[in-house]
């Protein structure tokens, strides 16, 4: 018993990290080369009555890309970018629950983003994100 749990505990691990690795790939295929990565993986594991919160300073006059990724169907996993307030900027349910989105802000801006399981059915999954940033066209 003593060996047969440290190498459930080993395939459980590969398995995630696989199934991770598996997840960034899709979420890498949303940006171009002129995108720079900012240097995280933001990862969660979900239950449907749960969210999953990051925080994250955005800086003026860059271009900003997010692409989330899900082992769930996109169709039910919904992503919001809210000011410290929760009061919501953007969400991805009004927009088809697309799985990236493009922004500028005119000025620096610390919010959270709200990742979260939206279909009952579905009773948990991991959900990744990516940020991406690039200088925008000019801004008038």
């Amino acid at each position: 018993m003593r060996i047969i749990t440290p190498i459930i505990i080993l395939f459980l691990t590969v398995g995630l990290y696989g199934q991770s690795e598996t997840l960034e790939k899709k979420a890498k295929n949303h940006f171009d080369n002129s995108y720079i990565s900012d240097g995280q993986t933001y990862k969660v594991m979900l239950n449907y009555d749960e969210e999953g919160e990051f925080e994250v300073t955005f800086f003026s006059r860059t271009m900003y890309r997010i692409a989330i990724t899900s082992t769930v169907p996109q169709s039910d996993i919904t992503y919001s970018i809210t000011d410290s307030e929760r009061n919501i900027i953007y969400t991805s349910q009004d927009f088809d629950n697309s799985p990236y989105w493009d922004f500028v802000f005119t000025s620096s801006f610390d919010c959270k983003i709200i990742v979260k399981i939206e279909n009952p059915k579905v009773k948990s999954g991991i959900a990744l994100m990516l940020i991406g940033y690039k200088n925008p066209p000019e801004i008038k």
